[in-house]
């Protein structure tokens, strides 16, 4: 199983470095994204200091540069999707992540 590195909130005053697996591509409009920086926002600050509620191993880091890696096959492929295919480098301001609160 391929596995990435992510910076994982546990709770208040504590995030831990931990090599998690990949996600999957599994929908239309998925593309998977290889994060090469990202930054830490005041959000990220906030979240540490228990002033925004996360769930204990949300994955952190929604500001950041990445590369394509993999994206959806599909004939029912978005026009955006579809788009980005295209584009080797991107700068993200804001990615939901799986263990959104």
């Amino acid at each position: 199983m391929d596995k990435m590195k992510a910076l994982v909130f546990k709770d208040v005053g504590k995030l831990v470095q931990e090599e998690i697996p990949v996600p999957k591509v599994k929908d239309p409009d998925d593309v998977l994204l290889k994060v090469k920086a990202a930054g830490i926002c005041g959000t990220d600050v906030k979240i540490l200091e228990g002033k925004h509620h996360f769930k204990p191993n949300t994955v952190l880091g929604h500001e950041f540069a990445a590369r394509s890696s993999k994206w959806a096959h599909t004939s029912s492929m978005s026009r955006w999707a579809t788009a980005w295919q295209l584009t080797t480098t991107s700068v993200v301001a804001f990615a939901r992540s799986a263990g959104w609160a």
